[in-house]
């Protein structure tokens, strides 16, 4: 449980920013006419989101050793329905990778398609 007290001001610039991690609100009891002016609030209270494409970033990363490490991230929302590993990294990357997912009835085991980079490898763990 979070119970926040907060300047009224700030309450949709924190809400647009709780709109892009998706939160899940179990309970609130903000007044209708609060929420109604206040379009983040809105959509946050409602479990809508902020649905974007992936994110994809590249940075050094200092370590003990020197130079620093050449690092590219990459990242899609929980919610997001879009396939990251073809779409995304095998094509930016053009090199075999290797991930590993709790698979589940929804995980398709699409991960080898010719040309496409990817190689099924066993679990880890």
């Amino acid at each position: 449980l979070i119970c926040l007290t907060i300047a009224e001001s700030q309450i949709e610039p924190i809400a647009a920013a709780l709109l892009m991690t998706s939160p899940f609100i179990y309970y609130n009891d903000v007044p209708d006419a609060e929420v109604n002016t206040r379009p983040s609030l809105r959509k946050v209270l409602s479990g809508e989101t902020a649905l974007k494409p992936p994110f994809s970033a590249k940075q050094n990363i200092k370590t003990q050793a020197n130079p620093s490490v050449p690092v590219q991230i990459f990242s899609k929302s929980e919610r997001s329905k879009y396939e990251i590993y073809q779409k995304i990294i095998s094509k930016q990357l053009k090199k075999t990778i290797k991930v590993w997912s709790r698979r589940d009835k929804k995980l398709k085991a699409n991960c080898k398609i010719p040309g496409r980079h990817i190689l099924l490898v066993s679990t880890p763990i």
